[in-house]
């Protein structure tokens, strides 16, 4: 038909259309229970979209729902107790222009007050610049997976108000076995619909399982509910230059892979000088050793398999791509894994599926396009 119009207008029955002496004898529905008000398309189709608007750093928009994920020990907490006390400040953050303050709900059930109170010093917090932010160190809420949980987080929010709530360590908080999708899916219906209904952001921090190349540890159902996730990585083992590297985005706003060198001076003490850390875009000496990553919105296991098929130059099996790496330093990837990631990259159109001779497995080519 064409247009939405042009249907409407072919399928609209008027008054004078029904048959001669007939009427509608159908009966009036019932009165609907308000638990949703229907958009009025007449009112909704004349907004104005709104302009997008990033929380600092331009690493997620407003009323989102982002992951972070980062292995043990690989400095999360610190780089998003940073992010959110310039969150809350306003203040300029990893290159990104200053912004007006917003109130950031931080719910932590992973680390002790000792460690938070370095950290702040360190970053050289000061109870002004912290006005916004709230911070419940164990709160007593019951698991986030379940109504009474979610009815927890949610009288929080009521009594904070918070454009922002940080969920440090989403494992933390609840309860089931991690590798089932119930629990996951629960989550999204208690916690996380209520606060993306409300427009609230949502950050929540997540571990690395044992094979890093495949993401989050657990169900895959942690990532459905999300509109994006990111990795934090060291770039170089053992030093404090990071690379956040997104993995998955709904919108594709904002940046997709940044280095990030992180400062700090440790006293002789074992203490951190106070105001001595920050998070901040690597300069230009630093990228004089670090290029970047043309594969970096992939998966780890995909940045292999794409540079060994890119360097042997012919085709390969997924017997014979797990047999390579095996050889290689950073050692084997499951099956599953290198199956994944040939559908990521073959998605992307970095990749030909070739066909095989009948009873043949298929062999995999870089793109000839």
């Amino acid at each position: 038909m064409g247009s939405l119009l042009a249907w409407q207008r072919h399928t609209v029955m008027t008054d004078h259309e029904w048959p001669e002496g007939t009427t509608d004898q159908r009966p009036d529905p019932p009165a609907p229970l308000r638990r949703a008000t229907p958009l009025d398309w007449s009112t909704f189709l004349e907004r104005e979209p709104a302009p997008v608007d990033f929380h600092a750093g331009k690493l997620m928009v407003r009323g989102q729902q982002i992951t972070l994920v980062g292995e043990g020990k690989a400095g999360k907490s610190l780089f998003t107790l940073d992010w959110a006390c310039h969150m809350a400040s306003g203040a300029p953050f990893l290159g990104d222009q200053a912004r007006a303050p917003v109130r950031v709900l931080y719910i932590d059930m992973e680390n002790p007050d000792d460690d938070i109170l370095e950290r702040l010093l360190a970053l050289g917090a000061t109870p002004e610049t912290l006005t916004d932010l709230v911070y419940l160190s164990f709160p007593l809420f019951r698991p986030l997976n379940t109504a009474e949980g979610g009815a927890d987080l949610m009288a929080a929010v009521e009594e904070y108000r918070p454009d922002v709530v940080i969920l440090d360590t989403i494992s933390r908080m609840i309860t089931g076995k991690e590798n089932d999708t119930e629990p996951w899916l629960a989550l999204y219906r208690h916690t996380l619909m209520p606060l993306k209904a409300r427009k609230i952001s949502s950050i929540r921090l997540d571990h690395f399982g044992k094979d890093t190349s495949r993401g989050a540890r657990g169900n895959s159902a942690k990532t459905q509910d999300v509109d994006g996730v990111w990795e934090l990585l060291p770039a170089e083992r053992g030093s404090n230059l990071l690379r956040l590297t997104r993995t998955f985005t709904r919108s594709g706003k904002g940046h997709g892979e940044l280095l990030i060198r992180r400062h700090g001076e440790l006293l002789a003490d074992d203490r951190w000088k106070p105001g001595g850390t920050w998070h901040a875009i690597a300069d230009d000496s630093d990228r004089h050793t670090y290029a970047p990553d043309p594969l970096g919105g992939f998966r780890p296991a995909a940045r292999r398999v794409m540079r060994l098929l890119a360097t042997t130059g012919t085709g390969m099996t997924v017997q014979q791509i797990g047999d390579a790496l095996a050889d290689q330093p950073d050692g084997p990837l499951q099956k599953r894994t290198i199956q994944d990631a040939l559908k990521s990259l073959s998605d992307a159109g970095l990749l030909d599926e070739i066909d095989p001779h009948p009873g043949k497995p298929t062999v995999w080519a870089v793109s000839t396009l």
